[in-house]
Order: structure tokens, then sequence, then C-alpha cells
């Protein structure tokens, strides 16, 4: 190769490979070497590393060209879009303040006011005979208390429902008004003691049996009496005296059922 030529291609690669030898030069040398100017077009991005770049490095007419443009006028909303899936359950609240019935009325069973209601009571005791109570029937024989001591004809309803009759009663003496109810004596079938009032009435008509003494006949009866869904108390009489029913007493005690209402 002529001289003039290989001087020629040594020029041309130091041109085109001078960073990088002056570079491998540095390197093992190991000295500080500062580059005051570099050639035009020798910097590219991959020798600036990301974000080293400012504006205020930046040309004017470019720095221009790249700022942002304000907000403009907002357009219109776009349709509603479907609901996402639901989130994570929160955690517990705390408590709320504890709820007060102090002096509220209590109803049902109960009776009296909140925090300390009672049972409510039932019935009270309703007389037959006395004022404003129902009266004993009259026909076709008058009924009444038999006295003496033992608790009059009555009736009450419980606090649960349940209709209770009880005292002693008797047939006046048909032939001695005012005489102790003996030898009265009349034909059967139906023979009303009472009528008793709604909310003191069976659904359905029952019948029991109940201790008699007669004055005329047989001492010691047992006599049948139905209560009925209106009300009306029914006596009739004894295998022993059939047909008629009378004498000193008939006990109402013992005869208890549910009110219809």
């Amino acid at each position: 190769m002529p001289r003039a030529t290989a001087t020629s291609a040594a020029w041309r690669y130091l041109r085109r490979h001078h960073l990088g030898l002056l570079a491998l030069v540095i390197a093992l040398s190991g000295s500080a070497y500062a580059v005051t100017a570099l050639p035009r077009g020798s910097v590219g991005s991959v020798q600036i590393r990301d974000g080293a770049v400012a504006r205020r490095d930046l040309a004017p007419a470019l720095a221009r060209a790249i700022t942002p443009a304000r907000a403009g006028v907002a357009g219109p909303a776009g349709a509603r879009g479907e609901a996402g899936p639901p989130g994570p359950r929160g955690e517990v609240g705390p408590p709320g303040p504890a709820a007060t019935l102090a002096g509220v009325p209590a109803g049902g069973a109960l009776a009296g006011t909140y925090p300390n209601p009672s049972l409510a009571p039932g019935d009270p005791l309703h007389v037959i005979g006395a004022p404003g109570e129902p009266a004993f029937a009259t026909s076709p024989a008058p009924w009444r208390a038999y006295g003496g001591g033992f608790a009059p004809p009555a009736f009450f309803r419980d606090r649960s429902g349940v209709v209770h009759l009880t005292g002693l009663a008797c047939i006046e003496d048909v032939l001695t008004p005012g005489d102790q109810c003996y030898g009265g004596t009349f034909t059967l079938p139906d023979v009303p003691i009472v009528v008793l009032p709604p909310g003191h009435r069976p659904a359905e008509r029952l019948l029991f049996v109940q201790a008699s003494f007669h004055g005329n006949g047989p001492a010691h009866l047992r006599t049948r009496v139905d209560v009925l869904p209106d009300g009306r108390v029914l006596a009739y009489g004894d295998a022993n005296s059939p047909g008629a029913i009378g004498g000193a007493f008939m006990t109402l005690t013992g005869i208890s059922f549910p009110s219809a209402g």
C-alpha cells in the first residue's frame, strides 16, 4: 500500500473513532479529562441520560412549541358506566346509645310502665244480680244466691282469657217465696240461670256436671249445666229426678272455659 493511501486511511479512522479512542486513553491512563468542545452532531440520545435536559436548556422556539395548551371548555358527560364490583366490608362501627322505654305504657298481657311493668290483672269479679252486672234469670223459675255465708254466684275472666264461674245458687221456692230454696220444681229441658256478656262466652256449647242438693227428692244430685256460645248458662235435671230441678242449692264453682273473645 502506498504511503499516502495508508495515511489517508488512518486519518479517516481517527476522525470516525476519535471519541472512543480518547475515552480509551483516559480510562487506561486513569487521568481526568474535561471535554470543553464537542464536534457538531457527536451527542445523541445515547449520550444524554433521562431527565438531564431541563426546559431552560431548550431553544426558545422549541420551548414554546412544547408548551401544553390551556384546557378548553369541558365536553358533555359520557354515558354512565356499569357498576363496579362491591368493595370490601367496612369495619363494625361503635355501638349506639342504649334505647330507653322509661315511662312508656305497657300493653298486651302487661300493665304499668317500663322499665318495671307488671302482669295485667284479669277481670274484676262480676257478682250476678249486683248493680250493673247481669241479672239472674227469672223464668221459668227465679234464681238467686243461696246465701247462708256461701259465696254468691259470680264469674270473671283471668289474664289468660279463661272464664271461671263460682259461687252457690239456688232456685227460689215457688211455693214459699223467701224460703231456703226448698220445694221449687219445674219442667225441663231449658232452665237458664244467667246470660253471660260478650267476652265471657265459649266458642262452642260446653257441658259440665255439678253437685246439687234437692229438697223434695234424693238428697244429692249430679246436675248437668251447659254453657252456650250465646252466653246462656242452662241447668238440667238428674237421672234420679228426671224432669225436675230445684231443692236447696247448686254449685257453679269448677265451671271454666276459654273465652271466645
